[in-house]
């Protein structure tokens, strides 16, 4: 008699885009290293795809995209979102995933309730980031509650995200695991170095140049440094919203900034 094969058929990573960043990193690579196990694997995009998608696709991952909308979109994003939560509930329904892996705040406070609508087995949510950004926001941790009760497990990619969450919600420990970020070899390899000109010291940070990311306390640290004798000079690998504004604050402060843009040794999938 053949023994029946263990864990979930198909399984289903719900996030808001696949544009360049670290979570989106990990879907692809969830999401491949699942198909090359044997397990049916459809990815969901909330809002709008990016590079990642052909990716996925070139891989043999189906990503789909739901469809909401910002509010921003005025009183038509009301029911456009509704006409997607519906398009979302008719795809889980039509696919039948067996387990449900939202990531970021956005999929699991929309995805559990649809996923439990849709009467998915297993709900997972994909936490990663402290809770920092949710302060004197009420309405925001009464959806995370509502949506963590929905949710069969929680999963946290640091042991610091983990306490937070804990400490914050409250959360039983059974019920919250810690799964730290993986990379395949090749993302040991050596790349094309950059060229860097200077003979000061050098700081690099990688991350997409968004508010929470913090870049301006690094510059304001670089300045301290240069103010007690160490200049440096300060590199950033990353794109994003804030460049213009940390250009400025670094003319401001006098800190030799370098702005590397999207680097294909840190982006590539």
């Amino acid at each position: 008699m053949t023994a029946a094969p263990s864990g979930p058929r198909r399984v289903m990573l719900l996030i808001g885009q696949l544009r360049v960043g670290g979570t989106e990193k990990q879907v692809f690579l969830l999401a491949t290293g699942l198909f090359r196990s044997g397990v049916a694997v459809d990815v969901v995009t909330l809002h709008s795809d990016g590079p990642y998608r052909d990716a996925l696709e070139l891989a043999g991952v189906h990503v789909h995209n739901a469809g909401f909308t910002g509010m921003s979109m005025g009183p038509m994003a009301l029911p456009r979102n509704l006409l997607a939560a519906v398009r979302l509930i008719r795809l889980i329904r039509r696919l039948r995933p067996d387990v449900l892996h939202a990531f970021l705040y956005h999929g699991y406070v929309i995805g559990a309730p649809i996923a439990w609508l849709a009467r998915v087995p297993v709900v997972v949510a994909g936490r990663r980031s402290l809770s920092d950004f949710k302060r004197a926001r009420r309405w925001v941790y009464a959806l995370e509650r509502v949506a963590t009760r929905l949710t069969r497990h929680v999963v946290a990619n640091a042991v610091a995200v983990a306490e937070d969450t804990r400490r914050v919600e409250g959360i039983v420990p059974g019920k919250l695991s810690v799964i730290y970020n993986g990379l395949p070899e090749s993302a040991f390899l050596p790349g094309t170095p950059a060229r860097i000109v200077t003979d000061l010291p050098v700081v690099c940070c990688v991350a997409n140049l968004k508010t929470h990311k913090g870049h301006r306390f690094l510059i304001e640290a670089v300045a301290l440094l240069a103010a007690r004798g160490t200049p440096c000079t300060l590199v950033l690998a990353g794109e994003g919203p804030e460049r213009d504004a940390l250009l400025r604050q670094a003319a401001n402060l006098g800190v030799d900034l370098r702005l590397l843009g999207v680097c294909a040794g840190t982006s590539r999938p």
